[in-house]
C-alpha cells in the first residue's frame, strides 16, 4: 500500500542563504511539474531505429495570495529578481521530509484578479526550473534503486 502524507503543512522559500524569503503561508498550492520532449526516432536502412533525443524539463508551478501590501513580499521580490535564476527548497509536507531543490528563473507574478470583490487576490505562476531539481527523500527514508542522482 502506498503511502502518502496531505499536502501541507510544508515550507516553500526562495533565495540563497543570505537572502531567505519564505513564502509558505502565500501558498495555496504548489508542484513540480515534469515536461517531456522527444524528437521522432529515424529508422535506418538497415531496420535498426536510432531513438529521438529526449529533453526533460522541469517547472516550479504555484498559486499564490498576492501580498500587495508587503514591500519586502513575494509579488515585489519576483519583480525584483525578474530574469534571474534563484534557489527554491519546497517541502511538501513536513511529516515525511521529502525535499525538492533547486534554481528556478524568476518572472514577475501578475497583479490584480478576474472580478472585482474578489479576497484574497491569487496568482497562478509557474517558473522554469534551471537544470533538474534534486529530489531528497526525508531522514530515514531509503533512496530506492529508481532514484537518480547526478
Amino acid at each position: 500500500m502506498i503511502d502518502s502524507p496531505a499536502f501541507g503543512p510544508g515550507t516553500l522559500t526562495l533565495g540563497d542563504t543570505t537572502s531567505i524569503l519564505d513564502v509558505s503561508c502565500q501558498v495555496e498550492n504548489a508542484k513540480v511539474n515534469w515536461d517531456s520532449n522527444k524528437d521522432d526516432d529515424v529508422t535506418m536502412l538497415c531496420g535498426d531505429i536510432l531513438p529521438g533525443a529526449q529533453t526533460l524539463t522541469a517547472t516550479l508551478a504555484l498559486t499564490v495570495v498576492q501580498d500587495l501590501a508587503t514591500a519586502s513580499g513575494l509579488v515585489m521580490y519576483s519583480f525584483e529578481h525578474r530574469g534571474e535564476s534563484v534557489p527554491f527548497e519546497f517541502l511538501p509536507s513536513t511529516a515525511v521530509g521529502f525535499t525538492v531543490n533547486g534554481l528556478v528563473t524568476m518572472v514577475p507574478i501578475a497583479v490584480g484578479a478576474d472580478e472585482p470583490g474578489v479576497k484574497p487576490m491569487t496568482s497562478d505562476v509557474e517558473w522554469s526550473c534551471v537544470g533538474e531539481p534534486v529530489y531528497t527523500p526525508g531522514p530515514g527514508l531509503p533512496l530506492t534503486a529508481s532514484s537518480h542522482a547526478d
